[in-house]
Protein backbone atom coordinates (compact mmCIF):
# COMPACT_ATOMS: atom_id res chain seq x y z
CA UNK A 1 0.00 0.00 0.00
CA UNK A 2 2.62 2.44 0.88
CA UNK A 3 4.60 1.56 -2.42
CA UNK A 4 1.55 2.00 -4.47
CA UNK A 5 0.64 5.61 -2.80
CA UNK A 6 4.52 6.57 -3.10
CA UNK A 7 3.58 5.89 -6.71
CA UNK A 8 0.74 7.24 -7.10
CA UNK A 9 2.09 10.82 -4.85
CA UNK A 10 4.81 10.96 -7.92
CA UNK A 11 2.60 10.98 -10.63
CA UNK A 12 0.74 13.78 -8.81
CA UNK A 13 3.58 15.74 -8.57
CA UNK A 14 4.73 14.91 -12.87
CA UNK A 15 1.47 15.57 -13.53
CA UNK A 16 1.18 18.83 -11.79
CA UNK A 17 4.68 19.86 -13.06
CA UNK A 18 3.95 18.65 -16.53
CA UNK A 19 0.63 21.49 -16.04
CA UNK A 20 2.35 24.03 -14.60
CA UNK A 21 5.79 23.90 -16.39
CA UNK A 22 7.51 23.19 -13.32
CA UNK A 23 10.10 20.33 -12.46
CA UNK A 24 8.68 17.02 -10.88
CA UNK A 25 10.96 17.31 -8.30
CA UNK A 26 10.05 21.03 -7.44
CA UNK A 27 6.78 19.56 -6.97
CA UNK A 28 7.25 16.19 -5.36
CA UNK A 29 9.65 18.69 -2.47
CA UNK A 30 6.40 21.26 -2.30
CA UNK A 31 4.27 18.12 -1.96
CA UNK A 32 6.47 17.02 0.96
CA UNK A 33 6.64 19.87 2.81
CA UNK A 34 2.87 20.07 2.87
CA UNK A 35 3.16 16.68 4.40
CA UNK A 36 5.21 18.47 7.43
CA UNK A 37 2.54 20.96 7.45
CA UNK A 38 4.71 23.85 5.39
CA UNK A 39 1.86 25.00 2.64
CA UNK A 40 3.10 27.83 1.47
CA UNK A 41 5.23 26.59 -1.82
CA UNK A 42 2.40 24.43 -2.89
CA UNK A 43 0.06 27.53 -2.53
CA UNK A 44 1.03 28.76 -5.86
CA UNK A 45 0.02 24.72 -7.66
CA UNK A 46 -2.92 24.35 -5.20
CA UNK A 47 -4.00 28.06 -3.95
CA UNK A 48 -6.22 27.12 -1.66
CA UNK A 49 -4.81 24.77 0.71
CA UNK A 50 -3.85 26.00 4.39
CA UNK A 51 -3.90 24.52 7.83
CA UNK A 52 -7.15 25.10 8.26
CA UNK A 53 -8.25 23.05 5.05
CA UNK A 54 -6.41 20.18 5.86
CA UNK A 55 -7.51 19.66 9.19
CA UNK A 56 -11.50 20.03 8.10
CA UNK A 57 -10.49 17.57 5.49
CA UNK A 58 -8.75 15.24 7.83
CA UNK A 59 -11.75 15.65 10.23
CA UNK A 60 -14.43 14.60 7.61
CA UNK A 61 -12.50 11.51 6.64
CA UNK A 62 -11.92 10.65 9.70
CA UNK A 63 -15.39 11.67 11.87
CA UNK A 64 -12.89 13.22 14.27
CA UNK A 65 -14.63 16.82 15.51
CA UNK A 66 -11.09 18.12 17.37
CA UNK A 67 -7.98 18.78 15.19
CA UNK A 68 -5.76 18.32 17.97
CA UNK A 69 -6.71 14.25 17.59
CA UNK A 70 -5.61 13.98 14.23
CA UNK A 71 -2.55 12.25 13.28
CA UNK A 72 0.44 13.40 10.87
CA UNK A 73 -0.96 10.29 8.68
CA UNK A 74 -4.44 11.54 8.46
CA UNK A 75 -2.96 14.93 7.53
CA UNK A 76 -1.11 13.59 5.00
CA UNK A 77 -4.09 12.11 3.73
CA UNK A 78 -5.99 15.01 3.11
CA UNK A 79 -2.89 17.29 1.86
CA UNK A 80 -3.11 13.74 -1.38
CA UNK A 81 -6.81 14.36 -1.06
CA UNK A 82 -6.96 18.04 -1.68
CA UNK A 83 -4.32 17.88 -4.51
CA UNK A 84 -6.23 15.66 -6.07
CA UNK A 85 -9.57 17.30 -5.89
CA UNK A 86 -7.70 20.61 -6.56
CA UNK A 87 -5.23 19.52 -9.12
CA UNK A 88 -8.23 17.44 -10.95
CA UNK A 89 -7.34 19.16 -14.22
CA UNK A 90 -3.67 18.71 -14.10
CA UNK A 91 -3.81 14.52 -13.40
CA UNK A 92 -2.94 12.77 -16.37
CA UNK A 93 -0.76 16.07 -18.12
CA UNK A 94 2.24 14.58 -18.52
CA UNK A 95 0.74 11.11 -20.37
CA UNK A 96 -1.25 13.40 -22.34
CA UNK A 97 1.78 15.73 -23.59
CA UNK A 98 4.38 13.39 -22.91
CA UNK A 99 5.70 13.79 -27.00
CA UNK A 100 5.78 17.60 -26.46
CA UNK A 101 9.10 19.37 -25.70
CA UNK A 102 9.36 20.39 -22.09
CA UNK A 103 8.26 16.42 -20.98
CA UNK A 104 10.44 15.03 -23.88
CA UNK A 105 13.28 17.06 -22.20
CA UNK A 106 12.14 16.24 -18.80
CA UNK A 107 11.99 12.56 -19.29
CA UNK A 108 15.80 12.33 -21.25
CA UNK A 109 16.96 14.11 -17.81
CA UNK A 110 15.38 11.74 -15.76
CA UNK A 111 16.90 8.83 -17.46
CA UNK A 112 20.38 10.72 -17.75
CA UNK A 113 20.24 10.79 -14.16
CA UNK A 114 18.97 7.53 -13.38
CA UNK A 115 22.09 6.16 -15.82
CA UNK A 116 24.61 8.07 -14.02
CA UNK A 117 23.66 6.79 -10.62
CA UNK A 118 23.61 3.30 -11.63
CA UNK A 119 27.15 4.06 -13.60
CA UNK A 120 28.49 5.88 -10.35
CA UNK A 121 27.18 2.90 -7.87
CA UNK A 122 28.93 0.37 -10.40
CA UNK A 123 32.44 2.25 -10.46
CA UNK A 124 32.23 3.54 -6.33
CA UNK A 125 33.94 -0.17 -5.46
CA UNK A 126 36.38 -0.19 -8.08
CA UNK A 127 37.35 3.80 -7.25
CA UNK A 128 37.76 2.71 -3.81
CA UNK A 129 39.50 -0.36 -4.67
CA UNK A 130 41.86 2.00 -6.24
CA UNK A 131 41.99 4.81 -3.74
CA UNK A 132 43.16 1.62 -1.32
CA UNK A 133 45.57 0.42 -3.84
CA UNK A 134 47.06 4.01 -3.75
CA UNK A 135 47.45 4.57 0.24
CA UNK A 136 48.77 1.01 0.72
Amino acid sequence: EAARLSQSTVQMAADLGSFNNVPTADVADRISAAFRGEYDSLQSLIPNINAARVEQEAMAATGKTNARELTAQEKAAAVLAIVNKDGAAAMGDYAKTADGAANTQKTLTASLEDQQSKLGQTLMPLWQDFLGFLTD
